[in-house]
């Protein structure tokens, strides 16, 4: 459907209003990436251009003597009379009106631009005329604190949901769904829960199981406690101060017992705070998968203070000061040397031996993946990090992303496309290391009480920035 301006003239002017040298419209001026948005009908009305715009396309053009001006909603690129001219915010539908970025239009039409950063206002001068517009704040933009800022842009093409803030003066925090692994809330519950300032959904999780405890695929560390053990994707740790790192990095439990790591004193598990999946497995329990294991079958070993103090089959309630150790199937042979009163401990390394380094000292870490960027490249490799659902390897979708800028900027991003996609939306936004999240229903952005990415369900972790 083809709308000519001509035909609602007389409309306009009673909706947008033109008063004096004032530029009043009904939706009022935005700032979104570091540009002054505005109705198009508002400017180009004002700038005596006229306007058709294709709805069904969601191409505009508009024309005043000589000069022609095309663009489309969502596209990097305009034409100004056949040139191609790349534009740092395109063209979007908001509230039931279609915006254009203002500078950009203005000098197309060879009106002057001028901002003024302490009233908020951009001053127009063409054709003897002086307008000015007074530019509102977009809803989710702006500066949350004095560390972290909000706003919706533009990379690679794709429109993006963005919170930024220096590491150096945040405090970053794994959240986990009512507190305890496997168990899911609200992205906003999450939040509220660990009263954070800013949230965005973490690693993927069993979103679709029957079971009410739905575990997550991936590791996560909090406060220094390994609270689940993954096997897939990418690690991003983070140490006090600021201090950062991302990397594939597969982990292993090796445990002992009277302080021998040896055989026959020493033993494994395989998961931890993890919902049996299989008949064999060793499992050990923290207390923050909850008050007890809630497990009827399998050989339970209750370890306090150091020390073995209950060795049964069937459900165990988890000490405060240490774990439950749990051996099912073919695996309770494992735990033929647990007896009571002897001392137990496990301890977490590398599977390839190498020495832990900066893992060890990283008391918050959120795994997921596959890996968007390394070092500023493009690193996009899922198969061989464990991905092979059709959703990661080539599947377009919402998507979430967390990121790190070179000089210690985290990055929080919504967006949708593929995994490939995402990661020239990262690149474009200025990561140096990006990986990507849950996404699909998953996919949510919270910040000071609102949404700026609403998920489609409850999920089981969170990325979190808290004070």
């Amino acid at each position: 459907m083809l709308i000519r301006s001509a035909a609602v003239l007389c409309a306009l002017i009673l909706c947008v209003g033109l008063f004096a040298d004032t530029i009043l419209a009904d939706s009022p001026p935005y700032m979104l990436g570091g540009r002054v948005m505005v109705p198009m009908r508002a400017i180009f009305q004002w700038l005596g251009a006229e306007v058709d715009y294709d709805t069904s396309t969601g191409l505009i053009t508009a024309r005043r003597g000589e000069t022609c001006v095309k663009l489309k909603v969502g596209a990097q690129q305009a034409v100004v009379n056949g040139r191609r001219v790349e534009l740092d915010s395109p063209a979007e539908s908001r509230s039931g009106r279609t915006c254009v970025p203002l500078r950009f239009i203005a000098q197309a039409l060879g009106a002057a631009v001028d901002w003024n950063d302490a009233s908020g206002t951009v001053t127009l001068q063409w054709g003897g005329r002086t307008g000015t517009l007074k530019v509102a704040q977009a809803p989710g933009s702006g500066s949350v604190s004095g560390h972290v800022t909000v706003r919706s842009t533009s990379a690679a093409g794709r429109s993006v949901k963005l919170v930024e803030a220096s590491l150096a003066g945040i405090r970053v925090k794994v959240g986990l769904a009512q507190g305890r692994v496997a168990r899911t809330e609200s992205l906003a519950g999450i939040a509220a829960r660990y009263q954070a300032t800013a949230a965005i959904n973490g690693c993927f999780f069993d979103a679709y199981t029957s079971n009410p405890l739905k575990n997550p695929h991936h590791t996560l560390v909090s406060g220094g406690r390994l609270l689940h053990k993954g096997n897939v994707g990418t690690l991003l740790g983070f140490r006090p101060g600021g201090a950062w790192k991302m990397g594939r990095v597969q982990l292993k439990i090796e445990g002992a017992l009277d302080g021998r790591w040896t055989w026959p004193d020493n033993w494994y598990a395989y998961w931890v705070n993890r919902y049996p999946e299989s008949p064999n497995t060793v499992t050990i329990f923290t207390r923050d998968w909850g008050q007890s294991t809630g497990l009827t079958d399998g050989l339970q070993a209750a370890v306090s203070g150091g020390v073995i103090r209950k060795v049964a089959t069937g459900e165990q309630s988890i000490p405060a000061d240490g774990f439950v150790v749990y051996f099912r199937g073919s695996q309770k042979s494992v735990g033929d040397g647990f007896r009571v009163g002897r001392r137990c401990e496990y301890r977490v390394v590398r599977q390839d031996g190498a020495d832990m380094g900066f893992w060890r000292e990283a008391n918050e870490v959120i795994g997921c993946g596959p890996r968007l960027l390394a070092d500023g490249r493009i690193a996009v490799d899922p198969a061989s990090e464990g991905f092979s659902s059709d959703k990661i390897l080539s599947a377009s979708s919402s998507r979430s992303m967390v990121g790190v800028t070179r000089d210690g900027r985290l990055l929080l991003a919504t967006s949708s496309g593929t995994v490939r996609q995402m990661a020239d939306v990262m690149k474009a936004l200025g990561a140096w290391d990006a990986m990507n999240l849950d996404g699909g229903a998953s996919s949510g952005l919270w910040v000071q009480g609102r949404y700026l990415t609403t998920p489609g369900r409850q999920i089981g972790n969170a990325l979190l920035i808290v004070p």
